[in-house]
């Protein structure tokens, strides 16, 4: 999919060391997240008012 939208948007192709790295990046993010979801749920020990935002911003930004 990613050799696809590249021409079609006009990027640059990335080199294989580099795309390597991304997916172990996201990997560990991923992995990450799984640890410490339930930590933002209860935001971290303050409550579901502060756990629910948290969590969004995090999933948000994990993708």
């Amino acid at each position: 999919m990613q050799r696809l939208c590249e021409p079609a948007w006009g990027l640059p192709g990335s080199s294989a060391r580099v795309a390597a790295w991304r997916r172990i990046a996201w990997l560990a993010a991923w992995l990450a997240m799984i640890g410490l979801q339930e930590s933002l749920r209860t935001g971290f020990g303050l409550g579901l008012w502060l756990g629910v935002p948290l969590l969004l911003i995090a999933e948000i930004g994990l993708r």
